[in-house]
């Protein structure tokens, strides 16, 4: 069974990677924030600052997906608060996050290794 570990999935204008191949062969981790394994929704503050800085280093791009919309922080297999791209909560869903998708509340859910 895989362990589950809190990350951030980054939500982007496209929803299809540009290259499929390029996509695979990086195992998507362009989508993907990892954050430490003692990560709890209690850790927020410091998850926004994580999502802050990294749209203004990556200048609001996601490599292969386009602009950067939104972030996900998801802290448990089933939990999760959306975030701006400004960092600021919009609110808190309820989920099946784990294993990681490339896609949330798609029916073209594709589900990928960690």
């Amino acid at each position: 069974m895989l362990q589950f570990d809190p990350y951030v999935m980054i939500e982007t204008s496209e929803k299809r990677p540009s290259s499929i191949a390029a996509a695979g062969w990086t195992a998507n981790q362009m989508k993907y924030i990892n954050l430490l394994e003692s990560t709890t929704a209690e850790d927020l503050p410091t998850v926004q600052e994580i999502v802050r800085r990294h749209f203004v280093e990556h200048e609001g791009k996601c490599h292969l997906y386009g602009s950067v919309t939104g972030f996900r922080f998801i802290f448990s297999p089933t939990e999760s608060i959306v975030l701006n791209i400004e960092g600021n909560e919009l609110r808190r869903e309820n989920g099946q996050f784990w294993p990681r998708s490339i896609s949330m509340g798609d029916r073209d859910r594709v589900t990928l290794a960690p």
